[in-house]
């Protein structure tokens, strides 16, 4: 390694700078923990290099720097500052970067290292505060899909505003449960005229065929993704049960396709049966599936979903298989038809 070195050293080139870079940083970070002396006398190097070595060679030293802490603050602000494929390691991840390095760094780089930035853990109001303001679309998504990050009152309010033109980023938010409760309604709105537009373009259902056999779905079936209108055109038709399309859209938590599908069957309007399918009190849905002649190993997997979404308790899931279970589906059925009907009167 030391004749490696010297004749690095001897090499003045941009070529020789890539190689006493990188050859540096894996000497001293790869496999050990240096000292102190050591990492101090790296970054004078490092200092004077980066300027004049190559976009690989500084990315190379970044990825092996990425996740150290310790090191001089000079040293992870120039790499963090650098172009994208040089920043990205030091942005998510490296623990020196304070909340107060994060904000301006989200402030005045690009929105590709404001990417980097929302994935990082546990991010600060006052972070995804200047991510949210300054980023594009994308920015938006990645902050909202960080789910260990917090976000503002006022932040919330600008992403559901952006998600009004933007289905990706409705997706995502749909699935955060710390929203202010009016910014989680408006939502719900969105959710549902989305919705709305599915099912005012169904495509036309053939007829069946004389005696269709229902098909029921084996489990590992219910995770495999099907296209939500073909879905309720076989329900319709008889060629798959009910039961066999609820677990499939329940275990593939897709509850907007779940609340779709329930809307084609009920026809009730979308909005109610959204909120009754999200909502922390179970007993609309349990109401709705029950007048549906939905077994309870279906229910326990809505229970799932519902629980996935709610983030309650385990105990909180029990009752509400339990509820199920004892509410008579001649009574469930009474309820839906009175619910229908005061919905069409007003």
């Amino acid at each position: 390694m030391l004749e490696q070195l010297q004749s690095v050293l001897a090499d003045r080139s941009e070529a020789g700078r890539d190689a006493l870079l990188t050859m540096l940083s894996s000497m001293l970070f790869d496999g050990r923990q240096p000292t102190a002396q050591e990492v101090s006398l790296f970054a004078d190097i490092a200092h004077k290099l980066l300027p004049h070595t190559g976009e690989e060679a500084r990315s190379v030293v970044s990825a092996r720097l990425g996740s150290k802490a310790g090191l001089p603050k000079g040293l992870v602000l120039a790499l963090a500052s650098d172009v994208l494929l040089v920043a990205s390691p030091i942005l998510a991840g490296n623990p020196d970067l304070t909340d107060d390095d994060l904000a301006d760094l989200a402030f005045r780089l690009d929105d590709g290292h404001r990417i980097a930035i929302a994935g990082r853990e546990n991010l600060s109001f006052r972070v995804t505060d200047v991510l949210v303001s300054r980023g594009n679309v994308l920015v938006l998504r990645a902050v909202a899909e960080n789910t260990s990050s917090e976000i503002s009152d006022a932040s919330a309010h600008k992403l559901v505003d952006r998600a009004a033109d933007d289905e990706e980023l409705c997706r995502i938010l749909a699935l955060r449960n710390d929203l202010p409760e009016g910014d989680a309604e408006r939502l719900v709105m969105l959710v549902a005229k989305r919705l709305r537009g599915r099912m005012a373009r169904p495509a036309p259902i053939e007829a069946a065929p004389a005696t269709p056999p229902p098909v029921a779905i084996a489990f590992p079936e219910a995770t495999r993704p099907v296209e939500i209108g073909k879905l309720i055109q076989e329900v319709a038709a008889k060629e798959r049960t009910l039961d066999s399309a609820v677990l499939a859209l329940a275990a593939a938590d897709r509850y907007n396709d779940l609340a779709t599908l329930l809307t084609a069957i009920t026809h009730i309007d979308e909005l109610s049966i959204l909120k009754v399918l999200v909502r922390s009190d179970a007993n609309g849905i349990v109401n709705v599936l029950r007048a549906l002649d939905i077994e309870e190993a279906t229910w326990a997997q809505v229970v799932k979903l519902r629980q996935r979404r709610l983030r309650f308790s385990d105990t909180q899931a029990r009752f509400e298989r339990e509820d199920f279970a004892k509410l008579a589906p001649a009574k469930a059925k009474q309820t839906l038809a009175q619910f229908a009907h005061r919905r069409q009167a007003s």
